[in-house]
């Protein structure tokens, strides 16, 4: 049979195309490993940036998250070819990373992602920086530098993404900040930075995501904010911005989130904010707004919060809001609002009544201001208190919805399960997306509610970000496949620290277990003030206590009772959820649930790090619970008999009968008697200040093993 030639080429061509991506097998980014350098300056940069920070090298070990490079060439092993520069994933996340891109042509390498996230390092940006001039991504969230913001930073012009949300920078944004022509999403959220924002941010027309919240900035919006017309996310919560909104504003069509809470805007609101045709979240909370409320907020298709409160709106209350309200598809809150009314139709012939009404209106409005001053001003003292703990993180603003194809290939169609419990297996996996590690909560659809209550709990719980909870990365709901996906995370369980399952496990440090007991309280005491409402986690035990591979804290299964029915596992009654041995009395006992509950079991996994044992302490005749078993040992001064042992003495003991003197403070009987947790986090600190213990380190330096082969705790 004969071959024609054409068909011949055709097939020669695609040979040797496979043949190609096959080689690319070989490769990174096209590019031989070993062939490509580094760029010697950057080098040179890196290395100083790294000893200024203390971080050190791991070697060439590939493990995730830590700095899995070497002294002379940083690029060996995160490398992405020029030639695909438009597929490049820039916002992989992890505590530690860097990414470059290589010439093909000249095999030489620049670093274009730095990211050190939530790593505790104190001090200022180095001025080595400067010479990462290809820098595109920049990323040192949650730490603690300090100082005004670096000259250098804004004359890092291909940056596209710089985010420096929640350290403590102070001083004014300057001008140069224009010069970043191709940034396109920024956050210096929760800083100390003040003054007026420079008009030459509002000509940065590439940015789509801009968080300058919790800082102190001041002045007014211009009308050239009409510039930003890519912008989808806009956030100023929390600032001392003044006057009123510009209407084009309106222009910004493309906004899907726009947070203008808590300044002091004032004015009518104009009626061209009707054109946010693709806003979901629209929060105005907190400001002197006036004049009526506009109808076409309620042709906003796509939005689904609306928060008005504490303004002075007046009028009524537009219908169509009400019955998008009244339907489920829109969460309203318009309280704090005097002027308004439901239904201001009505008139009555009664003039004597009309008048008594009046001014008990009148009454009623001028109390609400006082509220309302009361409010502001009480939010504002909690502002300048703040622990430097909370923050909104611009990464997880969105929701994710993953379909069940997704979920089997990230679990590798379940392979793995790294926990059980009564709701469903919970599985590892690796996200597609950004090749970060995941675990998948499976759950059964009679463990749940309803599907639309789960939809919606499961969307807040992914807009609630703090660095001691773990972190909800989506959820999954189709048919009947329900799904939680977080966070993974490496350190396993406090469980298994304490009780010495990790293999070769290294005792605890009574320093870090003090560290421990404050991220634990911390976190709590997020979920307490800072979400409204409140939200009681009501299991708080040590497998619900995760550790990253750097022992970071963070709490796992927050907010999720109202989602689950009750575990028919548990032996609980139908109203109460817990853990034996950490169940707060009073609310097994009434089934009436608050705050206090999880300073209760805090209180008991207080006293698990103290004492190394578990809740229930098993002897011969009888089960123990453990405050029971160290009460009278406190009572006589026997610190030493009840700390744990394996520590050898190596701890303070005035820190340790504090600790415990604080421990027995969260657990009487009765609710009342408890401390508040935001209470605890105050004198744990205290606590950690009597003396720095003997054996203890700091969090850079902790190197206990991990517990990666343990069953994971992710499951109810």
């Amino acid at each position: 049979m004969e071959i024609p030639t054409k068909n011949l080429s055709s097939i020669a061509w695609l040979f040797f195309s496979v043949l190609m991506f096959a080689s690319s097998l070989l490769f990174h980014g096209g590019i031989a490993v070993g062939d490509y350098k580094t760029l010697p300056i950057e080098v040179d940069a890196l290395n100083s940036i790294f000893r200024k920070w203390n971080i050190p090298y791991k070697g060439n070990n590939n493990n995730g998250e830590s700095w899995n490079i070497n002294s002379t060439n940083p690029c060996n092993g995160f490398v992405v070819s020029n030639s695909n520069d438009e597929s490049i994933n820039y916002v992989v996340r992890g505590n530690l990373q860097i990414l470059c891109l290589c010439d093909s042509d000249t095999f030489i390498c620049n670093i274009i992602k730095l990211a050190v996230w939530d790593f505790d390092i104190v001090g200022t940006i180095p001025n080595e920086l400067q010479n990462l001039t290809k820098l595109v991504y920049f990323d040192i969230t949650y730490n603690s530098f300090s100082g005004e913001l670096p000259a250098f930073l804004w004359s890092l012009s291909d940056l596209k993404m710089m985010y420096l949300t929640q350290n403590n920078f102070n001083g004014s944004l300057p001008s140069e900040v224009g010069n970043l022509k191709n940034i396109q999403k920024l956050s210096i959220s929760k800083n100390k930075l003040n003054g007026n924002i420079p008009r030459s941010l509002w000509d940065l027309t590439n940015l789509e995501e801009l968080w300058i919240y919790d800082n102190s900035f001041n002045g007014s919006l211009p009308q050239e904010i009409e510039n930003l017309k890519y912008l989808t996310i806009f956030d100023l919560n929390g600032n001392s911005f003044q006057g009123s909104i510009p209407s084009n504003l309106g222009n910004l069509v493309n906004l899907k989130e726009l947070d203008l809470s808590n300044n002091n805007f004032s004015g009518p609101l104009p009626s061209e904010i009707g054109n946010f045709k693709n806003i979901e979240y629209f929060y105005l909370k907190g400001n002197s707004f006036q004049g009526s409320i506009p109808s076409n907020l309620g042709k906003l298709v796509n939005l689904k919060e609306l928060d008005l409160s504490y303004n002075n709106f007046t009028g009524s209350i537009p219908n169509i809001l009400r019955q998008r309200q009244s339907q489920g598809l829109l969460n309203m809150s318009i309280e704090g609002n005097p002027g308004l009314c439901f239904d201001c139709g009505r008139s009555s012939s009664n003039k004597t009544m009309i008048v008594i009404m009046s001014v008990v209106c009148s009454i009623i409005a001028a109390l609400t201001v006082i509220i309302s001053v009361i409010w502001k001003v009480k939010r504002n003292s909690r502002n300048s208190t703040s622990l430097g703990t909370i923050s909104k993180e611009p990464i997880h603003a969105a929701n994710k919805e993953f379909t069940y194809l997704e979920l089997v290939t990230i679990t590798s169609n379940f392979n793995k399960i790294i926990g059980k419990g009564g709701f469903g297996n919970v599985y590892y996996g690796i996200d597609q997306r950004n090749g970060s590690e995941v675990a998948v909560k499976m759950l059964s659809s009679s463990s749940i509610q309803g599907s639309k209550e789960f939809q919606m709990e499961a969307q807040i719980l992914t807009r609630i970000h703090h660095k001691n909870l773990v972190s909800l990365v989506g959820y999954c709901i189709e048919r009947d496949h329900l799904a939680l996906v977080y966070e993974y995370m490496k350190g396993g369980s406090l469980k298994n620290l304490i009780s010495g399952q990790c293999s070769n496990s290294t005792t605890i440090s009574w320093g870090d277990r003090m560290r421990i007991a404050l991220e634990i309280a911390q976190g709590l005491d997020y979920l307490h003030r800072e979400c409204q409402p409140a939200i009681v986690h009501r299991d708080v035990k040590t497998t619900n206590i995760l550790l990253s591979r750097y022992f970071k804290v963070k709490i796992a299964d927050f907010g999720l009772s109202k989602i689950f029915v009750n575990d028919a596992n548990s032996g609980l009654s139908t109203n109460v959820m817990g853990t034996f041995g950490y169940i707060d009395p009073e609310y097994y006992r009434t089934g009436k649930l608050n705050e206090k509950s999880d300073v209760y079991s805090f209180g008991i996994v207080l006293i698990e790090l103290i004492t190394g044992k578990p809740p229930i302490i098993h002897q011969a005749e009888d089960d123990i619970p453990i405050a029971t078993w160290v009460e009278p040992m406190l009572e006589n001064g026997e610190i030493d008999k009840i700390v744990d042992p394996n520590l050898n003495g190596k701890y303070n003991s005035n820190s340790a009968k504090k600790a415990l003197e604080i421990a027995f403070a969260c657990i009487p009987p009765t609710s009342v008697e408890r401390l508040l947790m935001f209470d605890v986090v105050k004198q744990l600190n205290e606590c950690m200040e009597i003396e720095i213990p003997q054996g203890s380190r700091s969090p850079n330096s902790i190197d206990y093993d991990i517990c990666e082969d343990v069953t994971a705790p992710f499951a109810r």
